[in-house]
C-alpha cells in the first residue's frame, strides 16, 4: 500500500507484508466497528400527547429535540424548554402539543440552537447528529450538485 487505508463502515481488513528478496508475511488482520448514532421514537398512537423512544452510541450531553409539524414546525414541548434529557440507558420521554408529522433530533446543547419554529424539517439543521421522523418521509431532495430542504407545510 501506499497511503492510509479509509474505513467509513464496520469492516475486517487483512493485510500481509512484503519486500523484495522476503517470503511474504503471515496475514494479519483487524476488526473495526463503527458506531453511528441514532434515536428512535416509539411509534406514537394518532394525536398522542406524550412521546417515548430511544438513543443509541450518544455522547453523554447529548439531548433530544422534538419538532411537530402543524402549519409550520414547531419546537416541543416548550419554546423556552426544548430539550429533552436522555436516561442512562437511552431511554427519553416527552410531552407534545397536536401534530400532523414528527421529527426527534438527537443533538449537542453546546453545538445546537433550537428555532421556535421552522419552515424545512429541522433535521436538516447543522449540529443534528441523528434525527428520526413520523410519519417517515424525504426531508430534502438533491440536484445540481447540492441538498435542497422541502419547505412543507401542514398540508403536505
Amino acid at each position: 500500500y501506499t497511503g492510509p487505508i479509509t474505513v467509513s463502515c464496520t469492516e475486517t481488513i487483512e493485510a500481509i507484508a512484503t519486500a523484495s528478496g522476503h517470503s511474504p508475511s503471515g496475514v494479519a488482520s483487524a476488526s473495526y466497528s463503527i458506531v453511528v448514532p441514532t434515536v428512535t421514537l416509539n411509534t406514537p398512537a394518532p394525536g398522542a400527547t406524550q412521546l417515548s423512544g430511544f438513543a443509541y452510541n450518544f455522547v453523554p450531553g447529548d439531548e433530544i429535540v422534538i419538532y411537530v409539524l402543524t402549519n409550520q414546525w414547531y419546537v416541543q414541548p416548550y419554546v423556552d424548554a426544548p430539550f429533552t434529557n436522555i436516561s442512562a440507558d437511552g431511554s427519553w420521554t416527552s410531552s407534545t402539543n397536536p401534530w400532523q408529522s414528527i421529527v426527534v433530533l438527537l443533538v449537542n446543547p453546546a453545538s445546537y440552537t433550537p428555532a421556535a419554529t421552522e419552515i424545512t424539517n429541522p433535521a436538516l439543521d447543522p449540529g443534528v447528529i441523528a434525527y428520526t421522523q413520523y410519519p417517515p418521509g424525504p426531508v430534502s431532495v438533491s440536484f445540481n450538485g447540492r441538498t435542497w430542504g422541502i419547505k412543507t407545510t401542514g398540508t403536505a
